[in-house]
């Protein structure tokens, strides 16, 4: 391990995020058994990978913990996903979490971890990636693909640019120069709006993936990029909705062929119902469309993976974790649970992909 990425695993330590339940402990089964109550077997598995779950993953765990009494959990810990796989390898995590499903050489590593059976990519929710900006007088606006990628890779450099205004009839732009903010960390949010770019504007394909590619100030932390939104006038910058829905930052609409559409939870729904849902036995993928987006389908998102063993990673001493996982993620797989990451700013999954995502986790093996 690198010392940078032991740097993140020993920092990710202080800060776990999740927490889970339990009561009387359930016979071992491969049988099929119903999701949502949690059934709470006793003990504690741990999680890592992608900061984009970090607050969804923060809400099911209280909810899991309070259904259960606290005598059982599940903690979370957002270090990325590459340090994620690594701490997983090591036997350090029980699951990761990631952006993208896992596969090729990373996925035979993290493979290895299996005691039996398969390593799968189960999809649990969406997440869409807002833009934010400041600008004195200017609470709402609109920015088409071809205008934000020409803002992020620093082709537009004032607010006022006939570019921008052709997309803002009626509205009074500033004359601001543009100062962009990107992310100077690894993360899921780079790669979706990235990918969003590349596929309906001149963005390179040689600048998509999880690494900030445009122009701009590259800043460490989220928080580091809502401190400077909020004090930096004529700034932009992207988040997670669930980062900027908590802190009440404005967000712009995005227009990608379609008309505006602003970045709710049920215009992100409307986007990920046309993801392509493919992927053999509970090895899922949930691929969105990022093209061709009907009005108002907002189409800015991206799909979150758990990524587990199918017959557990575990010791016998500690088989009763891979009960633990599968009681967890039945829990945040019902409908309860998908609605309230929904009201958190994250995308539940469509009723196709919910259903094969419970089939695949009610076919977990607890190794007796």
């Amino acid at each position: 391990m690198t010392s940078a990425l032991a740097k993140a695993v020993a920092v990710a330590l202080t800060g776990l995020v999740l927490a889970g339940c339990g009561t009387a402990n359930p016979t071992p089964t491969a049988e099929l058994t119903p999701l949502g109550p949690a059934t709470c077997p006793t003990g504690e598995v741990v999680g890592a990978g992608s900061p984009v779950v970090h607050n969804a993953l923060d809400e099911l765990g209280q909810a899991y913990r309070e259904r259960c009494a606290e005598s059982s959990s599940a903690f979370y810990r957002p270090i990325g996903v590459e340090a994620a796989l690594t701490s997983f390898a090591a036997a350090e995590t029980d699951w990761t979490s990631s952006d993208v499903p896992i596969e090729g050489a990373a996925a035979a590593t993290a493979a290895a971890r299996c005691v039996r059976g398969e390593l799968w990519n189960i999809p649990l929710l969406g997440h869409r990636v807002v833009i934010s900006f400041n600008l004195p007088g200017v609470d709402e606006l609109t920015l088409s693909a071809d205008v934000l990628a020409r803002i992020l890779d620093g082709r537009i450099s004032q607010w006022n640019d006939p570019a921008i205004a052709a997309v803002n009839p009626g509205r009074t732009l500033p004359d601001l120069p543009i100062k962009v903010l990107g992310r100077a960390d690894s993360d899921g949010t780079t790669r979706t709006l990235s990918t969003f770019l590349a596929a309906n504007s001149d963005w390179p394909a040689d600048k998509v993936g999880a690494e900030w590619t445009g122009t701009g100030e590259k800043l460490d932390r989220t928080a580091d990029l809502l401190t400077g939104i909020r004090s930096t006038p004529g700034a932009i910058t992207y988040a997670d909705a669930s980062v900027l829905s908590a802190n009440a930052l404005p967000s712009a609409a995005i227009d990608a062929g379609a008309g505006p559409v602003e970045p709710t939870t049920e215009s992100a729904s409307a986007a990920l119902q046309r993801a392509e849902l493919t992927g053999e036995k509970g090895d899922i993928r949930l691929t969105p469309t990022y093209t061709d987006n009907p009005a108002g389908a907002y189409p800015v998102v991206g799909v979150d993976y758990q990524i587990v063993c199918t017959q557990g990673a575990y010791t016998t001493q500690n088989r009763r974790k891979a009960a633990i996982l599968k009681d967890f993620l039945g829990f945040a797989a019902s409908d309860p649970q998908q609605k309230s990451i929904g009201d958190l700013g994250y995308v539940p999954l469509p009723d196709e992909a919910r259903s094969r995502v419970r089939q695949a986790i009610a076919t977990l093996v607890v190794v007796p």
